[in-house]
């Protein structure tokens, strides 16, 4: 009898957790939890990426990062100077680790003829003890790519175990919206499935978002306070190690070229820049370069190509990715020149 009603419970459990799992599910499916998505570019970006392999619209330069590679580039002045269709594909707060999940779904979509990789995510982090904030951008990363089996490997190796179903849920990550906001709630159950997005738009990843300079209040406060950011301390951890070299090799076995791209600071937003770029050539080893942070590019980007603000994480202005974009031109065409590239 004991076992017979044990046996019971046990069913019972099941099916409560099945039924729980199944409401998960279709939640999920719907979006009802969805945070607010209208200025969620990372979707976005994986949106019109998937657009462009199903329209047959090549991305001959593919572009891999965070915030300073969307914020820094502008693809559609490489398309007007150089006739090559180029993508950012970045994340805000991306790590190396997250990166190189991104480059590995873009490359079933694409075989770009050069892969550039920012190098401001290679920094000593731990992937499975990553800060509020840095999980929280990790989530929207993982939420927004679409190849189910290059997710399901990426799970573990990118969350603790604990933060697994928290990445794969919206539901799990975001059910607050119960009592937070209840208008976006209802949104979301009346128009389910999420953002929806303009087909004819030619999107290229591009965020324009900093319209204007340094203020003489921030610059004041470079001359009172000094840099907030110490290059020196800046040393690539094991985590980015192993990442970047895994996304080296990702390309190079498909015949990918690959260079790396330092998007600049402004100059007195950061010390010991030299000791900096020291650290990270041992992981760049010998591939092409360019390192918009060093002092022969100071004069180029004055104080109206930069974000105003003291924080250590400072954005080029539309202004300056004006002028990053110019250089990074010059430097694949004399990739191009030397042979390294095909365009």
């Amino acid at each position: 009898m004991k076992e017979k009603r044990f046996g019971l419970f046990v069913l019972e459990v099941l099916a409560v957790v099945a039924v729980l799992c199944g409401v998960v599910a279709f939640c999920d499916a719907r979006g009802i939890f969805n945070p607010d998505d209208t200025n969620n570019h990372i979707a976005k970006k994986w949106h019109y990426l998937y657009q462009y392999a199903s329209q047959g619209k090549p991305v001959d330069i593919l572009v891999i990062g965070n915030s300073h590679a969307y914020t820094g580039l502008v693809p559609k002045h490489i398309k007007k100077t150089l006739g090559q269709n180029c993508f950012l594909l970045a994340a805000p707060g991306s790590t190396m680790d997250d990166c190189r999940y991104m480059l590995e779904e873009a490359l079933t979509l694409f075989t770009p003829k050069l892969v550039v990789l920012e190098t401001y995510p290679i920094y000593d982090y731990d992937q499975k003890r990553l800060p509020e904030q840095n999980l929280s951008d990790q989530f929207t990363s993982f939420a927004a790519r679409r190849n189910f089996g290059i997710k399901l490997k990426s799970s573990l190796r990118l969350f603790r175990l604990d933060d697994v179903p928290f990445a794969w849920s919206s539901t799990l990550r975001n059910h607050g919206l119960i009592f937070d906001d209840p208008l976006l709630l209802d949104r979301n159950i009346h128009h389910p499935g999420g953002m929806r997005y303009d087909p004819n738009e030619d999107y290229d990843g591009k965020y324009s978002r900093f319209t204007s300079g340094l203020t003489e209040n921030t610059l004041r406060r470079y001359r009172t306070e000094g840099a907030p950011v110490d290059g020196s301390a800046v040393v690539p951890g094991k985590y980015a190690v192993k990442a970047t070299g895994k996304m080296v090799d990702m390309c190079h076995a498909k015949g990918i070229p690959v260079m790396f791209l330092t998007i600049p600071m402004y100059r007195e937003h950061v010390s010991a820049a030299d000791r900096w770029h020291e650290n990270l050539v041992p992981v760049i080893a010998k591939l092409p370069w360019l390192d918009l942070q060093d002092p022969q590019y100071y004069a180029l980007f004055g104080p109206d190509s930069f974000e105003d603000t003291y924080n250590a994480n400072q954005h080029l202005s539309n202004v300056g990715a004006l002028k990053a974009t110019d250089v990074l031109e010059q430097y694949i065409d004399y990739l191009r020149i030397s042979g390294y590239i095909k365009l």
